[in-house]
């Protein structure tokens, strides 16, 4: 997952406002239980696309492995 954080990392650099590549390195920092960094970047996703239901469905499994079903189970 490190080596795909980093070209994530060039991605976005490539174009900031492609929520797709936010939402895949916020996966990997999640398999990595880099939760709150997860958390913040799958926020990112969400502000560019509110309506991208990978990053909804990202959003949820963090939250559910923080221990906060209720608010996963929001979305």
């Amino acid at each position: 997952y490190s080596e795909a954080i980093q070209n994530f990392d060039e991605a976005v650099k490539l174009n900031p406002k492609h929520d797709n590549s936010w939402n895949h390195k916020s996966f990997c920092l999640m398999k990595l239980k880099r939760y709150d960094e997860a958390l913040h970047l799958v926020t990112k996703s969400l502000e560019i696309d509110s309506k991208y239901p990978k990053s909804w469905l990202t959003k949820g499994m963090i939250l559910e492995e923080q221990g906060k079903f209720d608010e996963a189970q929001v979305c």
